[in-house]
């Protein structure tokens, strides 16, 4: 007896479906397959960026700890935002109401006076007439003036450091070894002299003939700062150094002046901007030009 299959439209269109849906299953996992091999033989995986191989392991690696590192960067960034409140806290209610008059000064008139300062050191003009042996400031405030507007009230002033050094040896100590400088009284800040000693007996220090320090036994490794502005005459100075037995002192001299080009006013806030100068050519001169603004 002849057989006949029974067609049922629907019937038919499910085992077509199911059929390709085999087929593309089986294509999945011969993909998958090819991938593992790949990547197993070159590591690397077969996504690409910009026409490039990622590494398969940095991939891995960042699918990893993606949640870790954004949980981290997100608590960083809480604490930075907690801390900047109160920094911003703290100057509104502490800083602002503590600064003084002489401060609130336009931050545009300081930018602008520390810039018109910058031209005049590019163009030599505080080389001139600020480094050399006899500061000229009416000079200074002469080229300022062409920059800066008549309606701001300031003068100048300058503060310059002269620091010389060395070491004295038993023979010169023995019999007194001399050290000495000049001072314009007009123009000084202070003086001061740093020693140090080593296996010093009973040493003595005279400032212009005057004792000013003297220690019984001895002295050694111990820095000595002693202050000799009170002892500063005009003109020439010596500083006179004693010792009973074989030793050596090593000494720093420094002497720092200062100029104001007019007096300040006593009855208004004064500011002040400074530029530092640390000398000229291969002279290690330091050297600070303040200008002082007020109202």
């Amino acid at each position: 007896m002849k057989r006949t299959k029974i067609t049922i439209p629907q019937q038919d269109k499910w085992d077509r479906e199911d059929k390709q849906h085999k087929t593309k299953k089986q294509q999945s996992n011969t993909d998958n397959i090819a991938i593992k091999r790949r990547v197993g033989a070159r590591g690397w995986s077969p996504q690409t960026h910009k026409g490039g191989h990622i590494p398969y392991k940095n991939k891995i690696s960042r699918i990893n700890t993606f949640h870790t590192t954004t949980n981290k960067k997100g608590f960083i960034r809480t604490l930075e935002g907690a801390v900047s409140l109160i920094i911003l806290l703290t100057f509104i209610f502490y800083v602002i109401p503590h600064i003084p008059n002489e401060q609130k000064i336009s931050a545009q008139t300081r930018n602008f006076i520390m810039l018109s300062i910058e031209n005049l050191d590019k163009n030599g003009t505080l080389d001139t007439y600020l480094l050399n042996s006899t500061p000229n400031l009416q000079a200074i405030k002469n080229a300022l003036n062409k920059t800066i507007s008549s309606n701001i009230n300031y003068t100048i002033g300058h503060t310059s450091s002269n620091a010389t050094g060395g070491t004295l040896f038993s023979e010169e100590l023995y019999a007194g070894a001399n050290i000495t400088y000049t001072a314009n009284n007009t123009y000084l800040k202070d003086a001061y002299i740093t020693l140090l000693f080593t296996n010093a007996t009973n040493p003595q220090i005279h400032a212009n003939t005057q004792q000013i320090y003297t220690y019984a036994g001895t002295h050694s490794q111990e820095p000595l700062k002693l202050d000799l502005t009170p002892h500063t005459i005009e003109g020439k100075n010596t500083i006179e150094i004693k010792t009973q037995n074989n030793s050596t002192v090593e000494y720093i001299l420094i002497i720092n002046n200062k100029e104001l080009l007019s007096p300040l006013p006593k009855d208004r806030p004064v500011s002040v901007v400074t530029y530092i100068l640390s000398g000229k050519e291969n002279k290690f001169q330091p050297t600070v030009l303040e200008i002082y603004l007020w109202r």
